[in-house]
């Protein structure tokens, strides 16, 4: 008797969970086989084909058993999420699916059989109970795959991050940003079998940012309005499972004293807390009563303003409220959270990012050092806070990297640790042979560039591709005031004005532009050890991301020099650096243009996270503005006369010599 099963193009799928939510999985799992065995053959029987087939027995909470006969292998989960979980993990290990493949397009060897050893396998328990992403801001892709007017992805991207959500064993979702409670994407993913979670700045699911104008967002004057406002949110979620968040915060994403009319700013903190938790009650009683719950799952996020509160003891969340402690955006949670978690009676967990669009950090491009994510998941398990982990992965697709790291110490985080090293330094050659099948150290030394170049603005908190738009934006907005002021950039250091703050970025970006360079040049090298999509893949999240920030860090030095030469009086010196920056701006576009292929036709076109398109529009204008005013010799914005392009290129004896560095250098 043989001692393993055999699965081809022709096993059969049985499915006897009676459960639309694994319909959806299995679906999914017929696909991942023909990935890997091709498609089924019309009238080609075969003995000894195994067969696969799906069960639920009722028992904990999101486990599985696999078990592998010679006849076939049988899934059995212990609930929906668990079977769903099973087999996306018997996908992955045996038919060699790629979790992320919606995004990586790597696909499996080609096989005629696979032949798997009988035995029983039970699943392990989970680092945290509850695993979710937030997909945050796809409001902003307003080029991409838009099915509605307003904003969001079509329902056919939907169903393959909520996919790509369950292969990667997530329990749950925030399925969008500035959403409806009845958004046809939230019964989706409901449908496919995931918890629904909720924005900190959406509570009950919500849209703050909806709220009618006319009415003043005030809980001292209309508790009435916002209730019933909520009360409507409750009820259009009804009959799916919801993990609840309670807060109050304003319309958006801030603090709601600022759209309070009858809260000053400067309140005392107790006032602002007394109100805060008034409404954590009122919130908490209004979802016992309209879903008839005795005990709802419900969270409550330390973001922001919250933080504060919670630190000087002054909010009291109900007693089963999980706290989810936050990261700052830049995964590093705060500095205190061990004493925090000690003084705390509420069970805890954990939100953070691999994405954060918030005028500094990364968003279309990986810059999180793996060191990061071990040593700070590492301080949050040793601090057994495992109720819910919760990872805001952005637009997802140059994310991969990062996000592989998260899940893995999420998922199982002994198992993460072991193969990335307990500083994280070992996830580099771990990703490169799991998702990219090399060894190659070439390839891995890609990965660090784009994680060890980006120069720091605090501890740990390095800039992002978010930073270079929001740089020439508001630098310029003191430059055509006159305001001899540091752009306001978030987490950027004090500058005592704006000559400091250019000269600081001249120097970051003086020292970070020739290890770009080669950095660039080596990836591009390294591209020869790869075949097929893995290939195209790494063209896409390492190549072209290194040599987008190569020319968003060249565009950076030559516009600071430009403003700083501008501001010396040095209008043509200015005039040249504007053009320089300018350049570099189109050939960062013409690299996202680059990967702008097949699916993802449109991803940066008019996209309002990085928002490159709008640099080139602001460097466009400055360069336009220095070259007249070389023709009307303002006063105090020239040197002198200037005279007509050829006189000055050739007249050795005026006073600003000819730049030989005025073009863009010949692309490799």
């Amino acid at each position: 008797m043989k001692n393993f099963c055999t699965l081809t193009s022709e096993s059969v799928i049985q499915d006897h969970s009676q459960s639309g939510a694994v319909a959806f999985a299995a679906v999914a799992l017929r696909q991942d086989m023909r990935r890997k065995l091709g498609l089924e053959r019309k009238g080609a029987g075969e003995d000894g084909v195994g067969r696969i087939e799906l069960r639920i027995a009722p028992g904990a909470f999101d486990t599985h058993v696999i078990d592998v006969r010679p006849a076939g292998v049988i899934i059995t989960g212990g609930d929906e999420l668990g079977l769903i979980h099973g087999l996306y993990a018997f996908s992955e290990r045996w038919l060699e699916a790629d979790p992320c493949r919606y995004f990586t397009g790597i696909v499996p060897a080609l096989a005629d059989r696979v032949e798997i050893p009988c035995g029983t396998t039970e699943s392990k328990p989970y680092t945290f109970r509850h695993r979710g992403f937030f997909f945050n801001d796809e409001d902003l892709l307003v080029g991409f795959q838009m099915e509605k007017p307003e904003h969001g992805f079509s329902m056919e991207v939907w169903r393959e991050l909520f996919e790509l959500a369950l292969r990667m064993q997530c329990t749950c979702v925030i399925p969008g940003t500035n959403i409806l409670p009845d958004e046809p994407q939230i019964k989706l993913a409901s449908d496919m079998g995931l918890y629904i979670a909720q924005h900190h700045a959406e509570p009950l699911g919500s849209a703050p940012f909806f709220w009618p104008r006319g009415i003043p967002f005030s809980w001292s004057t209309n508790r009435a309005d916002i209730l019933a406002y909520w009360r409507k949110a409750v009820q259009r979620q009804a009959g799916k499972k919801v993990l609840w968040t309670l807060n109050f915060r304003g319309l958006m994403d801030r603090p709601f004293w600022v759209d309070d009319p009858n809260m000053k700013p400067d309140a005392p903190l107790a006032v602002k807390a007394k109100i805060i938790n008034e409404v954590l009650e009122a919130q908490y009683e209004l979802i016992r009563e309209v879903r008839g719950e005795d005990k709802p799952e419900v969270y409550g996020y330390l973001w922001g303003e919250l933080l504060e509160l919670y630190n000087a003891g002054l909010l009291r969340f109900p007693k089963a409220t999980t706290i989810l402690h936050t990261d700052g955006g830049n995964a590093c949670m705060t500095a205190n959270l061990e004493t925090l978690v000690k003084q705390s009676l509420h069970p805890t967990g954990v939100y953070q990012h691999i994405s954060m669009f918030n005028g500094g950090q990364s968003v279309r491009v990986t810059s999180y050092a793996p060191r990061i994510y071990a040593r700070e998941l590492k301080r949050v398990v040793d601090l057994g806070m495992n109720r819910i982990f919760i990872l805001n992965v952005g637009n997802v697709r140059e994310k991969i990297f990062n996000l592989r790291q998260a899940m893995g110490y999420a998922n199982h985080y002994e198992a993460m640790t072991g193969v990335a090293g307990a500083d994280g330094s070992g996830y580099f050659g771990w990703y490169t042979r799991q998702v990219l099948d090399t060894e190659q150290a070439e390839v891995a030394d890609a990965y660090r560039a784009l994680t060890d170049i980006p120069f720091a603005i605090q501890p740990d908190t390095v800039v992002g591709d978010n930073f270079y738009t929001i740089l020439v934006r508001f630098t310029l907005q003191r430059v055509y005031n006159r305001q001899d002021l540091p752009p306001g950039i978030w987490g950027m250091p004090k500058f005592a004005n704006l000559r400091e703050a250019l000269a600081w970025f001249i120097q970051q970006f003086a020292v970070a532009e020739p290890k770009w360079d080669v950095a660039a040049e080596r990836a591009r090298d390294a591209v020869k050890h790869l075949q097929g999509n893995r290939r195209t893949f790494f063209e896409n999240e390492a190549v072209a991301q290194i040599e987008k920030v190569l020319h968003l860090t060249r565009m950076g030095l030559a516009f600071c020099r430009s403003v700083d030469r501008y501001l010396d009086g040095r209008g043509y010196d200015a005039y040249l650096d504007a053009y320089q920056a300018l350049r570099h701006v189109e050939a960062a576009l013409e690299v996202e243009r680059r990967i702008e292929t097949g699916k993802f036709k449109g991803w940066h076109r008019n996209d309002l996270n990085c928002r490159t398109w709008k640099c080139r529009d602001f460097l466009t204008t400055w360069h336009a503005l220095l070259n007249d005013q070389r023709w009307m010799n303002l006063d105090g914005l020239a040197e002198g006369p200037q005279p007509c392009y050829a006189a000055y290129k050739y007249n050795p004896d005026f006073p600003t010599a000819y730049r030989p560095d005025l073009f863009l250098q010949t692309e490799r």
